[in-house]
């Protein structure tokens, strides 16, 4: 079913840390591993749109492709599409608002980690939220500073993990 032009970015999922995950937490179904890539993948479309402050209609489609994509892979289980499409509202929600600010950005940053971990009725520990904040925010550190009012430092965000991780 899947086009090759159209495959989730492999590069993005090894570079926020995802295939890590994979192998820490026995991570094994592929229909929930390549569901989180495809919402992973579409939120990535969404946040470069947003910092560039135009919609590119083919990033736009591209991001909604990816979104019907994981709905695809977990169409059999409709508990865990809900999981997943929740997560995804909660994250579109967030990058809809003007000024983001600290809290925001650490759920934009841990939202999709834990909804994966959890399809897997388990919890991401607090030291592999720490390395998620640090591999997001170095990818993403220009996106942050213009989604937000105020200028977000690496270690505000640890210390607000610290303090508010689940």
């Amino acid at each position: 079913m899947l086009k090759d032009n159209f495959i989730y970015n492999k590069n993005l999922i090894d570079s926020l840390g995802y295939e890590n995950l994979i192998k820490k937490y026995n991570l094994k179904n592929n229909n929930y591993n390549y569901a989180i890539f495809y919402a992973l993948s579409s939120l990535d479309k969404h946040i470069k749109q947003v910092k560039n402050s135009e919609i590119n209609a083919q990033d736009l489609l591209i991001g909604d492709y990816f979104s019907f994509e994981y709905y695809y892979l977990l169409s059999k289980n409709l508990q865990k599409l809900h999981i997943v499409a929740s997560a995804k509202e909660k994250l579109y929600t967030i990058l809809a608002k003007n000024n983001l600010c600290t809290a925001d950005i650490f759920e934009l940053i841990t939202e999709l980690p834990i909804t994966f971990i959890k399809l897997y009725n388990k919890e991401l520990l607090k030291e592999d939220i720490s390395n998620l904040i640090k591999t997001f925010f170095n990818f993403y550190y220009d996106e942050i500073q213009f989604l937000c009012n105020e200028n977000i430092s690496l270690d505000d965000l640890l210390e607000y993990g610290e303090k508010n991780a689940k």
